[in-house]
């Protein structure tokens, strides 16, 4: 808050004008400015007004200078607006009243949150346009780029990363989806379930970065359609298919030395060999009807077009399928290992080493020719074979193998550490990329919600959750609180409904009928218990007053940050996780109309709307119970929902009027008091539009707070 002049200053401030007048001391610009900011009764009012029409000026060169230069969108405004918005606002909080400052802090807040906004709603155009070019552009634009970024994995800086994954596997993934959108969509949901797994923390402590998982992801489907799998075979198995696949790989390129795109590029010249295309090909169709031995030898055939070199990797590329002919040199230098190949009692490591040894014998018994140049046409070149004794001759393939993959497995601690660092800064980055991609949907409840952050600050790490017990610290409780802001706990009576409609209000209710003493039990001997209905035949796991079946369990705990086997699945804890699905549903930032149509996506016993019909009237038993109007009743509470509440805000007659505003800065009729006045008034009329399309912004942006 501005200082004010005291009546002692103010007088002493004219009697040293007065003196300088009548001695005749010239009048400096600080003895001047100091009159005026007396005159005002405000220390600093001149500073701030200099500073104010600096900013002003410098805006503009701003502007012009980012037009002149090309720059669009928020890019080229964001700089201006921050450094104009600033200086206003510090003006205005010096001149008003009260609710003047209120207001101008605000704006100031809207402004800030609207400049990182801006510059995030640049960056996903940008995106998009890159997108739209290799036919991945849709109708669901700028918020598909967003949804895709997450599941992917990237940030806002990697955004260029994931544009060069999707452009350059545009032809794989239309293959995959139909179209390059549908398959791209299709592709990070699979990704999604791989990088937020524990086979990601893995792939990460192994050195992978979340680029490097998804470029295997996109070479496992390139190279499952080379051996023409269908779409849907392709996405059935693709978490599964991709993390084999990334395993493999690196275990062949810590024996190789070869990158990830070394391996693929054997890979595709290999399939560009009908021989080898065609085996491969009917070797899949037999391990799909469930022949072991098919399945082996895809692997050991794999393995070898990785680690054979020169002449041998091309004649058994050539002569996999049987064909002699193609073979000829492979014949002579190791006829045994040959066979081998084509056995599927052998594994890769058999064939190695018997090519090494058969390849010694081939070099002792034909040295000679060797040295008048002679064996080259009927024998693998000499040196090739020496390589190859250097690499296999006294470790075995299988026992490098079997190596390589117990190098996969990170033991090391500071590893493992640097590795969920970098998980967590992840989890945090997306969480908070989520609350400014939502935008101030409803202003009013974020702006509430950024209070709640500044004082809730100190306790965000180790916090406490509503039933007192630890969340935990890090990027899991920054995760928490911003995913509730601006969210309010649901009232006693809409749990005490929901559990009526469930089970009666039963804390230790089973599906089906009957109880347990669930509220004694740990969160893990709940699920335990659940796993155990259901192999009693049980139609679901659902268990205590909110029939939580096992799925929504294991969820909401993983959200709450509370440990399984020390939480008590106790009342306080089966209402804090109710609260959250109550939340989730949108619940103090949606309408009510929409929350009731969320819970009873949630809840069978709840009606979807004023009909009383369930979402899930008629699958199996179910149907709702609860009457609509008491359902109702609970969601806006005792006084009224969001909307009567917003009915009672009238702009024109609650903000302050121009006059009330400026009254403080008029009294000298100045040009620049004019404008400062003016000023005022248009951020009084700002803060009006800003409420308007808080207001609206609630009401139609589907994405607030989901």
């Amino acid at each position: 808050m501005a200082d004010q002049y005291t009546p002692e200053e103010i007088a002493g401030i004219f009697e040293a004008y007065n003196n300088a007048i009548k001695t005749g001391t010239p009048i400096t610009q600080d003895m001047a400015n100091a009159l005026k900011d007396a005159q005002k009764g405000i220390k600093g009012y001149s500073a701030a007004q200099a500073n104010l029409f600096k900013a002003l000026g410098k805006s503009v060169a701003d502007i012009s200078s980012a037009m002149y230069k090309g720059e669009q969108g928020a890019k080229g405004m964001a700089d201006s607006i921050e450094s104009v918005t600033t200086a206003l606002t510090a003006f205005t909080f010096l001149l008003g009243g009260p609710l003047v400052k209120a207001v101008s802090l605000v704006v100031m807040g809207l402004f800030k949150f609207g400049k990182v906004a801006a510059e995030q709603s640049d960056q996903l155009f940008k995106a998009y346009q890159d997108l739209a070019k290799t036919g991945a552009g849709a109708a669901d634009g700028m918020r598909g780029v967003f949804d895709n970024m997450q599941k992917f994995g990237y940030g806002l800086e990697q955004l260029d990363q994931m544009t060069a994954l999707i452009r350059e596997n545009s032809e794989a993934l239309s293959t995959f989806g139909g179209t390059v959108l549908s398959g791209t969509k299709a592709f990070s949901n699979s990704m999604a379930d791989i990088q937020r797994s524990d086979i990601g923390r893995r792939f990460q402590q192994m050195g992978y970065t979340v680029d490097d998982i998804n470029k295997y992801g996109a070479g496992y489907i390139k190279m499952q359609q080379m051996l023409g799998r269908s779409q849907s075979d392709i996405q059935k198995n693709l978490v599964e298919g991709t993390v084999k696949y990334t395993m493999e790989l690196d275990k062949l390129a810590r024996i190789t030395g070869d990158t990830r795109e070394a391996q693929e590029a054997k890979i595709a010249e290999a399939q560009s060999e009908d021989t080898f295309a065609a085996t491969m090909d009917e070797l899949a169709e037999q391990a799909a009807a469930g022949d072991a031995s098919a399945e082996a030898r895809i692997k050991k055939l794999n393995i070898l077009n990785q680690t054979l070199t020169g002449e041998a990797r091309q004649e058994f590329i050539k002569a996999i399928g049987g064909d002699v002919a193609a073979a000829q040199k492979l014949m002579m230098t190791a006829p045994r290992a040959y066979q081998m190949m084509l056995d599927s009692s052998s594994s890769a490591g058999d064939v190695m080493r018997t090519l090494v040894e058969e390849e010694k014998n081939t070099r002792t018994a034909f040295r000679g020719l060797y040295k008048l140049g002679a064996a080259g046409d009927t024998f693998f070149h000499y040196s090739e074979q020496q390589k190859r004794a250097a690499k296999f001759g006294e470790q075995n393939l299988d026992q490098q193998m079997a190596n390589a993959e117990a190098e996969q497995t990170v033991t090391d601690q500071t590893t493992k550490n640097a590795a969920d660092m970098r998980i967590n800064q992840q989890q945090a980055r997306d969480a908070l990329q989520s609350f400014v991609n939502i935008g101030v949907s409803p202003a009013t409840a974020a702006l509430k919600g950024f209070t709640g952050v500044v004082s809730g600050i100190s306790k965000i790490a180790p916090g406490t959750v509503g039933n007192g017990q630890a969340m935990g610290g890090g990027a899991a409780n920054i995760n928490s609180l911003l995913d509730n802001l601006g969210k309010k706990p649901a009232p006693k009576s809409l749990l005490d409904i929901i559990g009526q409609g469930e089970s009666r209000g039963n804390y230790n209710a089973l599906v089906g009928g009957g109880s347990a003493d669930l509220t004694h039990m740990t969160v893990a001997q709940v699920q335990e218990l659940q796993k155990q209905m259901l192999r009693e035949g049980r139609a679901s796991s659902a268990v205590g007053k909110y029939q939580m079946v096992s799925g929504t369990l294991a969820e909401q705990m993983k959200k709450a940050g509370l440990d399984p086997n020390t939480t008590k699945f106790d009342e306080k804890t089966q209402d804090l996780l109710a609260q959250q699905l109550i939340n989730q549903a949108g619940y103090g930032r949606k309408d009510p109309a929409t929350v009731m149509r969320n819970l009873a996506g949630t809840w069978a016993s709840l009606p979807q709307d004023m009909s009383g019909r369930g979402r899930y009237d008629g699958f199996n038993t179910n149907r709702a119970n609860i009457d609509p109007g008491q359902l109702m009743a609970a969601i806006t509470g005792p006084n009224g929902g969001y909307d009567n509440k917003m009915s009672t805000v009238k702009p024109s007659t609650t903000l302050p009027t121009k006059e009330d505003t400026t009254t403080a800065s008029r009294s000298s009729g100045s040009d620049s008091d004019n404008i400062i006045a003016s000023l005022n008034s248009k951020l009084d009329t700002l803060n009006r539009n800003m409420m308007d399309v808080a207001d609206n912004t609630k009401k139609t942006a589907a994405y607030a707070g989901s």
